[in-house]
Order: C-alpha cells, then sequence, then structure tokens
C-alpha cells in the first residue's frame, strides 16, 4: 500500500470482516469486498447517478467502473463471485486512478 500510494501507510486496520483501511498522513484508502450479486443488484442504480463520473476500465476483471465524488474516488472490480470494492481519500481524480488500478491489479492476483 505504502508503494501504490507512494506515502508511509499505517498497518491495515481490520474495520469490518470485509472491510480494511490504511492511513498514509491524512489521505487513507479504504479495501472490501463485496458479492457479485450486489454488483448486479447496484448496477442500474449506479448508472441512474448521473452526476456521479464515472469511467469504465477494461483489462481488469470482468467489469471495472472508476467514480469521483465529492469525497472519495471509488475503483470497483468484479471477478469471479466477488466484487473489490477501494475507496481512496485525499488524492485528486488522476492520481488516484492510476494508484488504485495498481493496487487492484495486486489485489486481483491474488484471487
Amino acid at each position: 500500500v505504502s508503494a501504490a500510494l507512494e506515502l508511509k501507510a499505517t498497518p491495515g486496520k481490520h474495520v469490518v470482516s470485509t472491510l480494511c483501511e490504511w492511513d498514509a498522513g491524512g489521505k487513507k484508502l479504504t479495501v472490501g469486498f463485496l458479492s457479485a450479486s450486489a454488483w448486479e443488484q447496484t448496477k442500474a442504480l449506479r448508472e441512474s447517478m448521473k452526476s456521479i463520473a464515472r469511467t469504465p476500465i477494461s483489462g481488469l476483471g470482468e467489469e471495472a467502473v472508476f467514480a469521483v465524488t465529492p469525497l472519495t474516488n471509488t475503483l470497483q472490480v468484479k471477478k469471479g463471485a466477488a466484487v473489490l470494492d477501494m475507496h481512496l481519500y485525499g488524492f485528486a481524480p488522476d492520481q488516484a486512478k492510476a494508484k488504485e488500478i495498481e493496487l487492484a491489479r495486486s489485489a486481483l492476483g491474488k484471487f
């Protein structure tokens, strides 16, 4: 995490059974997992929210979407029966996108 963020991050903290977080000097990363059924159930909702900029990311899992909100930059990647759900706080969207893609590629190799 520290290498991808290019900042010294605290060790990952297990928040709940499917979510961990890292703090890096006021910037924060959370990584969680959702079921593939949750991806399908919320897909229409995500697409209907026109106020949130979303960008499909090709070559990452079966389907991946990067989103920018006023509070966070999010990357969600569907692979098999799981969805990797990442939120990066404190970075400009272009920086966050590159960092989250790097982290996702590393994580996807593990499941």
